[in-house]
């Protein structure tokens, strides 16, 4: 039997093809520059390797590519920088790219000013460089700054301020910390750049010096070898077009080798297409005038609710209905028609639930805040992304948190609108996204940050032809400033659990989770070793429902893989078969999982001894 999660699933599998198949082979990420986006496109999982010469702009292009994806789509970066120093200057650098100008004393008061700053604040990461670090800490700290602030872009500039043992073999140490950033970037999804110095570069006979290539980097051809892109910057020392080579680019679907000219604005820091009529070569000296740049407007990932909602998506007249038309989607929200508003209270006032869905179905329209489509509604017919997530809060899945529901929904600054469902037992929300065509990924993670809220969503808004039916709240709240939601990488106290698709058993209902910190249950005083104490509490368990629900289970799992690692295997197949549901190959692979994470939960022996002293007593064999 294969042990652990090193296979893929046959369900993963289909997944994958389903998604491909439906929204093609990834073309990278653009920056909006056409002639950059012509020669390649970034993608998040590959290692990225820029070279060049000591002041012909490396960590210029690095700055300007990590504000470009902000600006575009939001995206944070995490810095570990050293060379940009003093911090203040990192800042202002970044600063100059926002607004396409040198930032002066005055814009120490100046309130707009002060708001960008705080927004570069917000956006991007930087680590304190008082100290030195090895790669590993460097990318733990990366790590954490991916789960806690979204960071989605890891820049190391450069490799030589990495701190290393030089006493052993370079070349091998190289391969190692290039494999380790490969493996991080992959794991965390995210886009790592790694800006290293060449060799010293000979000068040519008009002397100027020669392109360098990933090839010519202090150390180990390993950079050109293990990179998904390696790209050098260069420029002569001309204060007006830059240099952009690509000598890589592992799979061509992200662009391919080549070399392009761009120009270069001294003042904002920020690159441009150069006009045909210019010519630049590479000896040129010829003056370039930048065109006129646009402040960035910050509107553009903060704005308020209702703005966000003055889109069009599809909408039909009863859910029945196989063809769409297209609708505002803010003022289907907000309608107050009173055949509508009667048609809706006939709905809230039925209490039998199979009528009240036939009411809803024979009674209310529809709309898709995710989409439009051409003609009917069908994934393959999907035209358009409003960018928008639609999640459902139902009653019966929250009975303890169902009250707070609506401000727990209040407290998030992505909300953009919230209101009452059209059952009026329940609330649905609708955030802003960065990406709507990656809808079921936003949705797990809005699920697994909500869950730890204690609130839990109904999973089948992952769908793009989910229909919400009209609804009304007079006291529907939109939101004054709402951004664009930032997804974590990977959830962590057990709220991954809840999002996770393929090592749950099928048997067990993920809705019974409930994500909050682990009961601090007492252990037994003893002096029995705890494995001989978990041996004993097991005596007369059998036939016994220990783990009733997932939670208890997986709480059960983790208390096990903690105290006792591979030994706590048989105790949980012990507390496991009382289950109606219970697969032996399924609690295999479940431990399996826990065994490499439970040590991220607080959950110990204690937490065991009570579900089993609950379930005996429950059964009167205390």
């Amino acid at each position: 039997m294969v042990k652990g999660n090193f296979i893929y699933s046959v369900e993963s599998l289909e997944e994958a093809y389903r998604k491909t198949m439906i929204n093609g082979v990834p073309k990278g990420i653009n920056t909006g520059l056409n002639s950059l986006d012509e020669l390649f496109r970034l993608d998040k999982g590959k290692l990225v390797v820029v070279t060049g010469i000591p002041n012909m702009g490396k960590s210029e292009f690095v700055d300007y590519l990590c504000v470009q994806y902000n600006k575009l789509y939001g995206m944070r970066t995490v810095y570990f920088s050293p060379e940009n120093q003093p911090i203040a200057y990192h800042i202002g650098k970044l600063f100059r790219k926002f607004e396409g100008r040198k930032d002066t004393k005055e814009d120490i008061v100046n309130e707009h000013s002060r708001v960008i700053r705080n927004y570069i604040y917000e956006n991007f990461s930087f680590f304190n460089y008082a100290r030195e670090y090895k790669l590993g800490e460097i990318l733990d700290t990366a790590r954490e700054v991916a789960y806690e602030r979204g960071a989605e872009i890891l820049v190391i500039d450069s490799y030589n301020k990495v701190s290393r043992d030089i006493s052993v073999n370079e070349t091998e140490v190289i391969g190692r910390e290039l494999d380790m950033l490969e493996r991080f970037a992959k794991e965390l999804n995210m886009i790592v750049i790694l800006v290293a110095h060449p060799r010293k570069m000979e000068k040519k006979a008009d002397g100027k010096y020669v392109v360098p290539s990933a090839y010519d980097i202090n150390g180990s051809a390993n950079f050109y070898n293990k990179a998904d892109f390696c790209i050098s910057v260069h420029r002569n020392f001309s204060p007006n077009y830059a240099i952009i080579k690509v000598d890589k680019v592992k799979f061509n679907n992200y662009g391919g080798q080549g070399e392009i000219e761009l120009g270069y604005n001294n003042v904002s820091g920020n690159y441009f297409d150069i006009p045909d009529e210019v010519g630049f070569n590479e000896g040129s000296d010829a003056i370039y005038t930048p065109p006129t740049e646009t402040p960035f407007d910050i509107n553009t990932h903060v704005k308020s609710g209702k703005e966000w909602l003055n889109v069009s998506c599809a909408c039909s007249k009863r859910v029945t209905h196989k063809e769409t038309t297209e609708t505002n989607l803010f003022e289907f929200l907000t309608c107050e028609r009173p055949d509508l508003l009667d048609s809706l209270k006939r709905v809230r006032e039925t209490t039998d639930s199979k009528v009240r869905s036939s009411l809803k179905a024979s009674l209310l329209p529809i709309v898709c805040p995710s989409v439009v489509f051409e003609g009917e509604r069908k994934t393959e017919n999907i035209k358009g992304y409003t960018n928008l997530l639609c999640i459902d809060i139902d009653g019966k899945d929250n009975p303890k948190t169902i009250g707070t529901a609506l401000d727990v929904l209040k407290s998030l600054p992505y909300v953009a609108f919230a209101q009452k469902s059209a059952s009026g037992d329940g609330y649905f929300a609708i955030i802003p996204v960065r990406d709507g065509r990656n809808l079921e990924d936003h949705f797990n993670a809005v699920g697994a940050e909500l869950a730890e809220r204690g609130i839990i969503i109904d999973k089948a808004c992952k769908d793009y032809v989910r229909a919400r039916f009209f609804s009304h709240d007079p006291e529907h709240y939109i939101n004054p400033r709402c951004s664009v939601f930032v997804k974590r990488k990977k959830i962590r106290r057990g709220a991954d659990e809840y999002v996770s698709t393929s090592t749950t058993p099928k048997s067990f209902d993920k809705k019974d989770i409930s994500v909050t910190q682990a009961p601090q249950y007492s252990t037994p005083q003893r002096t029995l070793s705890t494995e001989e104490a978990l041996a004993r509490a097991c005596i007369g368990t059998e036939y016994l429902n220990i783990c009733p629900t997932y939670q208890t289970w997986f709480e059960v799992g983790c208390a096990l893989a903690n105290e006792l690692g591979e030994n706590g295997r048989k105790y949980f197949h012990t507390l496991s078969n009382g289950y109606k549901g219970y697969s032996r190959s399924e609690t295999d692979r479940k431990f399996d999982e826990l065994l490499n994470d439970a040590d991220r939960y607080n959950y110990g022996s204690g937490t065991v001894f009570h579900y089993i002293k609950e379930a005996k007593t429950k059964a009167g064999r205390v």
